[in-house]
Order: C-alpha cells, then sequence, then structure tokens
C-alpha cells in the first residue's frame, strides 16, 4: 500500500472517529433513551441554566451533525470498497450486498437493547447505493439535492399526509416505554423496544422526520466525495476545502433566520403542528441548517487534518474510527447499563452537564482501548467477525502471528 492510500485511510479512519465521538456524546445526553424524556427527567436533566446553555450547544452544533458526517462516510466506504474491489477486476456488488445483510442482522440485535440503532437502518438503504454505483456524476448529484431539498419528505406527505406510513394496529404508548427503561427488566426492555420496531419505519419515511431520505442524500455525497479522489491527497485540495467551509459557514448565516422564520412565522409563535405544507417546509429549512453545518465541521475537519499539530491531536482519533462498529455498539451497551433499571437506573437522574462527562470518560476509555487492541489486533472484534462472515473464511486476526515474526527474522 503506497504512501497515499495510507494517508486517505488515516484521514478517514480519524473523521470516522470524530463523528462518532459526537454521537456518543449525543446519545449520552439523551440518556440513551431514543424518546422524549419525561417531565420529571427534564427537570433533573436541566437543573441549571449551564445545562440549558449546553443543550443548546446540542442542538444547534452537535445534534444531527454527527450522525450526518457518520452517513457521509458510510457512503464513501462504500465507493472506496468498490473502487479497490474493481482496481483488481472483481465485482464487489454482490458481496456489499451479503455485507449489509450481515450489518442488518447486527443492527437488530443491537436494537434489541437501543432503539436508536442506526446499523438496521444503514443495511436497507444501504442497498440503493448499489445500482448507484454506475450513474453519472451528475444523476448522483441531482438526486442528491432533490433529496437535500426536501423532495422525499413533500413526495410523502402528498401520499400519507399526517398519517403513518406504516399502519399498525397497536402504537405502543410512549409511558409504558419509559416505564420499561425506568422500571423493567432486560427482556422488558427488549420487549418494548421490539414492539416499537413499525415505529422505527415511520420514522424514517414519514413526511414529518424523513430521516430516511436525507440519509439516502448523505450516502450519495459521500460516494460522490470518494469519486472526487479528494481524499487520496488532501493537501492537494486544501484550497477546496476552504471554499466549501466558507460557503458553508455563508449558508449557516443565510439559514439561521430563514429556519427561524419558517417555524415560527409572523406570527412569532413556535409551530408545534407538523401536518401542513408550510410545517414540512421548515423542516427542510431545519434540514439545510444541519447540512451545511455538517459540511462546515468536514472540511474543517480536513484543513486542520492537514497541519502538522492539529493532526497529532485529531490523529488520536484514527483507531477509535477504524473499530467504528465496535465502538458503536460498546457505547450503547455502556450507556444502556448506565441508564436502564436492569443496570444503574441512572435515566432522570443526572444533570445535563453529567451526562456531557460521562460521555467525555467513554469516549477517553475508548480511544484508549481502541489504540492498544489495535497494537494487537488486525481489526476490532466486531469488525473481524463482519469481514470473516462476509467472505465466509476466518480473516487473520493477529496483528504479529507466528508466520510474520519468523519471515521479518
Amino acid at each position: 500500500m503506497n504512501k497515499l492510500e495510507n494517508e486517505r485511510i488515516h484521514v478517514v479512519d480519524a473523521l470516522r472517529g470524530f463523528a462518532l465521538a459526537g454521537i456518543v456524546i449525543v446519545h449520552m445526553t439523551e440518556m440513551y433513551l431514543a424518546a422524549v424524556p419525561s417531565a420529571e427527567m427534564q427537570k433533573i436533566l436541566f437543573s441549571s441554566p449551564v445545562d440549558v446553555f449546553i443543550d443548546e450547544v446540542m442542538y444547534y452544533g452537535i445534534w444531527g451533525k454527527f450522525f450526518s458526517l457518520f452517513s457521509i462516510l458510510f457512503g464513501l466506504s462504500f465507493f472506496i470498497q468498490m473502487d479497490s474491489a474493481a482496481r483488481k477486476g472483481i465485482d464487489f456488488k454482490a458481496r456489499f450486498l451479503w455485507r449489509l445483510v450481515i450489518l442488518a442482522g447486527i443492527g437488530l440485535m443491537h436494537r434489541m437493547f437501543y432503539a436508536g440503532d442506526i446499523l438496521l437502518v444503514y443495511a436497507v438503504i444501504g442497498i440503493l447505493l448499489i445500482p448507484f454505483y454506475h450513474a453519472s456524476n451528475k444523476t448522483v448529484l441531482v438526486v442528491a439535492v432533490l433529496l437535500f431539498l426536501g423532495g422525499g419528505r413533500y413526495i410523502s406527505f402528498w401520499i400519507w399526509g399526517s398519517s403513518p406510513v406504516l399502519a399498525v394496529t397497536t402504537i405502543p404508548d410512549p409511558q409504558d416505554y419509559l416505564n420499561a427503561i425506568t422500571n423493567g427488566t432486560f427482556c422488558d426492555v427488549v420487549s418494548a423496544q421490539m414492539a416499537r420496531l413499525p415505529g422505527m419505519v415511520n420514522f424514517q419515511v414519514n413526511g414529518f422526520t424523513g430521516r430516511a431520505y436525507m440519509t439516502l442524500g448523505y450516502f450519495l455525497l459521500g460516494m460522490l466525495i470518494g469519486r472526487s479522489q479528494w481524499m487520496r491527497d488532501i493537501s492537494l485540495h486544501q484550497p477546496k476545502f476552504r471554499v466549501i467551509a466558507l460557503t458553508a459557514f455563508v449558508s449557516i448565516v443565510a439559514l439561521v433566520p430563514v429556519y427561524n422564520l419558517s417555524f415560527e412565522g409572523a406570527w412569532g409563535v413556535f409551530m408545534i403542528s407538523y401536518d401542513t405544507w408550510q410545517s414540512m417546509f421548515a423542516l427542510t429549512s431545519y434540514d439545510l441548517l444541519n447540512f451545511a453545518i455538517t459540511l462546515f465541521i468536514a472540511f474543517s475537519f480536513l484543513q486542520l487534518f492537514h497541519l502538522e499539530r492539529p493532526r497529532k491531536i485529531l490523529a488520536v482519533l484514527a483507531p477509535y474510527g477504524r473499530m467504528a462498529l465496535t465502538n458503536y455498539v460498546m457505547q450503547s451497551m455502556i450507556g444502556t447499563f448506565i441508564f436502564f433499571n436492569w443496570g444503574l437506573d441512572m435515566a432522570g437522574k443526572l444533570r445535563m452537564i453529567e451526562c456531557v462527562g460521562l460521555a467525555l470518560c467513554v469516549l477517553a476509555v475508548q480511544v484508549a482501548f481502541s489504540t492498544y487492541w489495535l497494537s494487537k489486533f488486525k481489526y476490532g472484534p466486531l469488525e473481524w467477525a463482519w469481514r470473516s462472515i462476509t467472505y465466509l473464511k476466518f480473516q487473520p486476526f493477529f496483528k504479529y502471528d507466528k508466520l510474520s515474526v519468523s519471515s521479518q527474522a
């Protein structure tokens, strides 16, 4: 592997680790509920002005942005895998589809204890990347732009209105779910999570959230970034990165008043009903603001990574990013154990600032663990299992086996 190839992988891993760091902070401050906290929980969560301030920072600077960045990197990784195989004369589409099936299985198991799982969602939406692989850049860009502008949301709202896309006879009571979290056993939590599975489908594809459409848009954007070859040598493309970051910043400044006016309208009353076309446009303005902030974060990171001193700091996240699947699932195991009744039962008992502190502790431990683990092994545990099942063959696991040591002697 040449130097440029190593650099590309290193910066992508570091950026993925950075995205994962943001995700664990978000999930910890949400207490891994994947639901609106009760009034009693919120009273303690926002006990002081400092907690409220942190929540505001989370909302505008972190919430949704690092998930979007993670999604871009999924699309980029798809292209890297397909392109690497193509260079060897291998058609990787069937193998990638099989990888998605495995990822769906991991995601389903993950969802049993955490309702905010994104792995199952990625596996399903990721299937759509395969037909787009041979599409022209223009086609991919047009589809991505239409999705970012709310195309999917508008079509969904036009067809279904504010009704659930997936009709279910019984809608789980949110309070029953919170009761399972705060009072139930592990089995009660699993039962409650599975009961909410149809709700996940509605959350992804209805007009109110439209998460699936935005996720596909970010996947396609990641694939386009891969095609651009910008990651092969980031030093060559710094002028482009600066232009994109500056454009994103200007867009943020322009979109903030649009976002506020869209939600509050001429009367200054914040919108609480999401069953009108005005609300659909307002939600799209929020998505566009998130999009601009995500681009600003991503391309600012790439500029910092080009500088020697910041790179030494940010590169610490590369092992963390290489083990993203393992660390993502571990985060959920740790977080649900801390907050749910079957563990330490801390949901509704911590302030926002304390939740952030916990997230930073988990992040520090995982970064150190990832660095140590990859000094001994080629892959993280789940990455190794995913790769082995993908090829239906046990992959090399230990970094230094007897054969490699003897050949170097």
